[in-house]
């Protein structure tokens, strides 16, 4: 009839389908074999690398917050530092005005000694200059005698007394 033999096209759909196979089994079973581990490899690093990156993400926010609360801490440390270097300024000046009280009492005191002996001086000094005037005036006098020795007892009374 046509010329078509059943046998032959049989048999090269037999060697067709053996082709296929054979290359199947050598070639694309291999091939997707190692599609898969390379993609499950790439899978595996992206995994890792994102894993990475989280955690890297949470570490810095970590110590960042960390950071944040060492930098309030410092800020607390120093307020309080000046707080107690304020307290201190404020002893040490009250200490230093007591002190600067005390010295200027003690030296009005001194002052005031000083002059109740200048004045005590003064007077002794006045009195025995009167008395030596007194004297002049009364050698010059004609009553010397009995006036003189009744001014010398009255005014070495006066001396006395004035002294206590």
């Amino acid at each position: 009839m046509l010329g078509i033999d059943f046998k032959q096209i049989l048999l090269h759909a037999l060697n067709f389908i053996i082709l296929f196979t054979a290359l199947y089994l050598l070639l694309y079973s291999p091939i997707k074999k190692f599609m898969e581990k390379r993609k499950a490899y790439y899978d595996d690093k992206e995994k890792k690398i994102k894993d990475g990156e989280d955690k890297v993400a949470s570490l810095t926010a970590e110590y960042q917050n960390k950071l944040k609360v060492a930098h309030d801490e410092a800020a607390l440390i120093k307020s309080e530092a000046l707080k107690d270097a304020k307290l201190e300024a404020d002893n040490i000046k009250k200490v230093a005005e007591d002190a600067a009280s005390d010295i200027i009492s003690s030296a009005n005191d001194k002052a005031n000694i000083i002059k109740q002996s200048a004045i005590a001086e003064a007077k002794e000094e006045l009195i025995s200059s009167v008395i030596s005037v007194v004297k002049d005036k009364i050698k010059s006098s004609s009553d010397t005698s009995s006036s003189y020795d009744e001014f010398l007892s009255l005014s070495s009374k006066k001396v006395k007394n004035a002294k206590n």
